[in-house]
């Protein structure tokens, strides 16, 4: 179908660059995905009410520091979608800045090329694919994907080629901090029989659900305190302080997180590693050395290995088990 697209459009039109993007971008519609995203994402708001009954979450168990100040983000995002989610939310200020990542398409190919050598073909094509809800900016147009999705399945492929460990694997994960979701939809196409669990602040979650549910259904679970529990095999949306607070218990065989986990306040940080990741035997951190992140010092001496992360600009590591 996509390539349909992008030789009709090619051929017979000549039509420019983002003609193409949005031809394509509108070839991954699917109705019933729509559908459910219509009766969500109105209720947006009720759903940061039944996570967050007091509304004091994010002020008690967000980051509120320089460079970092994840109580105003919060804050920010839930007053944009008061009233409802928007299709292309991708582009609300707060989320673009600090939740996708925008590369051009020389740096995205480079990426594609990099999981290519490590992934079956096929694998990467169902893995790349992107999804319309959200109205994600295509860049490459033979899979169809965003830099952002190419972008975590980056880090996916940098962890198994370095610790030959398959995350089709994994039994259970536990990502903390979960962005919009799109880590928990790219693994979800690599592994749909694993539980995952996202750890993040209401607001966060709210959005996760809004989004995952519009494209999985009732595979994905929203975790209320003393309403819902979590389920195997689904994913599973927990908000941060009922975990801190140890209302809710987790443990998992894997745990993700590409730089949530840093950004967290100091306290949540060493919650975190106190607990040796929830008893992960597996592990995929990605974070900036700053000084706001004490993970790595708990870390260090303990097996890790630790690489550069050579995309992106000095300053940011992989930690892997």
């Amino acid at each position: 179908m996509i390539d349909c697209v992008i030789l009709t459009a090619r051929r017979f039109f000549h039509a420019p660059e983002e003609t193409l993007r949005a031809m394509i971008l509108y070839s991954l519609r699917d109705k019933l995905q729509l559908q459910r995203f219509s009766v969500v994402s109105g209720q947006y708001s009720d759903f940061c009410g039944d996570l967050d009954p007091r509304g004091d979450q994010s002020d008690r168990y967000a980051s509120g520091s320089e460079g970092y100040d994840w109580k105003r983000n919060a804050n920010d995002i839930r007053n944009s979608f008061k009233e409802k989610v928007p299709l292309g939310f991708l582009s609300q200020p707060t989320i673009s800045a600090t939740m996708v990542y925008r590369g051009n398409y020389e740096e995205t190919r480079k990426r594609i090329d990099s999981i290519i050598s490590v992934w079956p073909a096929t694998r990467a094509v169902r893995a790349l694919r992107e999804d319309y809800i959200g109205l994600p900016r295509i860049v490459d147009f033979r899979y169809a994907t965003s830099s952002n999705r190419v972008h975590h399945a980056y880090h996916l492929v940098s962890y198994e080629a370095t610790v030959k460990k398959a995350i089709d694997s994994w039994d259970s994960i536990l990502e903390w901090g979960g962005g919009y979701g799109d880590m928990a939809r790219l693994i979800r196409r690599l592994n749909n029989k694993c539980t995952y669990t996202i750890v993040d602040v209401p607001e966060l979650c709210a959005l996760q659900y809004v989004y995952l549910f519009s494209l999985l259904g009732e595979e994905v679970n929203l975790v209320i305190p003393g309403r819902q529990k979590l389920m195997d095999e689904k994913i599973n949306i927990v908000p941060v302080g009922s975990v801190l607070r140890e209302e809710i218990r987790i443990s998992a065989q894997s745990f993700i997180s590409t730089w949530g986990l840093t950004e967290c306040p100091i306290e949540a940080q060493r919650f975190v590693c106190e607990r040796s990741f929830f008893g992960a035997e597996s592990i995929l951190l990605g974070y900036s050395l700053d000084r706001h992140n004490m993970v790595k010092n708990s870390i260090r001496g303990a097996g890790y290995i630790f690489k550069p992360i050579r995309v992106l600009s000095n300053g940011h590591e992989y930690a892997f088990m």
